[in-house]
Parts: structure tokens; sequence; C-alpha cells
């Protein structure tokens, strides 16, 4: 590997779903309260490499925990019923064939298919970062802790988020489905005029 680059997807897909779950063991693991201004004082104590070290936790936890928002995300994406996935297969992988044609015959589609895939990705890893971060947080309150009205909105607002970034998860996962049966069929009666 020549050089690390870090992209744009890097920083919404993994680090910044990482960091709930960092702040989250933070508190676990210091045996802490949670608290706003107890963050914000820890935030002004950091230094360039403990912001550098939670950075790349971060990143780490972000991306390490994909795989697993992934196999959540499959489970919910049904949820959604038959209308929005149009009878399509939940992986995008059982569509490899299709995908690969797209990417030969179709570069600019192909483009915008793989940031559908990209902010797909991101949505349903903040989904889950959001859903974990909120539930350990309660639960980790309630065991040791009292639950505050702090928490509780922290919880909520977490809880809501989780939800929407849900939902946008599944508007990308048909988009993306869409875009690629459009660009199969756009790519079939090309080939059919030739």
């Amino acid at each position: 590997m020549d050089s690390i680059k870090l992209s744009i997807f890097d920083l919404f897909g993994a680090i910044i779903p990482g960091l709930p779950i960092v702040i989250l063991l933070s508190r676990i693991i210091a045996h802490e309260q949670f608290s706003f201004n107890g963050l914000f004082i820890e935030m002004q104590g950091m230094n360039l490499v403990s912001i550098f070290l939670v950075v790349i936790i971060s990143y780490l936890s972000g991306f390490s925990m994909q795989y697993l928002s992934y196999e959540v995300f499959k489970k919910l994406v049904k949820l959604w019923g038959k209308k929005r996935m149009k009878g399509f297969p939940v992986s995008f992988g059982k569509r490899g064939k299709e995908i690969s044609l797209i990417r030969e015959a179709a570069v600019e589609n192909s483009k915008v298919l793989n940031t559908f895939f990209a902010y797909r990705t991101m949505c349903y890893n903040a989904f889950f970062s959001l859903t974990v971060f909120a539930l350990g947080l309660l639960i980790h309150q309630s065991l040791y802790f009292s639950v505050t009205h702090e928490i509780i909105f922290v919880c909520i607002f977490a809880l809501i988020f989780s939800i929407l970034f849900l939902r946008r998860a599944v508007s990308f996962h048909e988009w993306g489905h869409g875009l690629i049966s459009d660009s199969i069929e756009a790519i079939n009666k090309l080939k059919n005029r030739s």
C-alpha cells in the first residue's frame, strides 16, 4: 500500500458512526455518568495526539461494525415490504452480472450507483451506531447511575435520528435497484438498435 487515502465516505461512513460507540465505550470503561458538560470538558482538555487517537478508534469502530450493521439492515429492509423492494434481492451482490455490465457500458450510471452504495452503507452504519449508543447508554445509566432527563433526551434524539438514517438507507437501496434495472433496460435497447 503506497499511501493511505481517506475520502469523505470514510468520514461519514466510518468515523462519524464510530464516534458514538467510542463515547459510549469511554463512559463504560471509565465507569462515569454521561453528561454533555462532562463531554465538553473532556474535549477541551484533549491534545492533538488524543484527538488523533479518537479519530483512529472511531474509524476502526465504524469500519468494523459495517458487517454487523449490514446484517441488521438486511433483516429490517424487508419490513418495508414488497412494494418498495419490487421483488429484488436484498443483496446487490446477487445482481453482480448486471452491475458489471453497467460498469462497462454505462460508466456515468456506474458512478451514481457507487454513490448510492456508499450512501446506503453510511446510513445503515449510522442507524446501527446510534441505536447501539442509545440502548447501551440507557442500560449503562440504569445499572450504575440515575437516568436523568438529559439521558432520556439524548437516547430519544439518537433513536429518532437512527430511524431517519434507516429510512434513508432503504431509500438508497431502492434507488440503487431502480438504477440497475433502468440502466440494464437502456443498455439492452441500445444493443437491439445496433
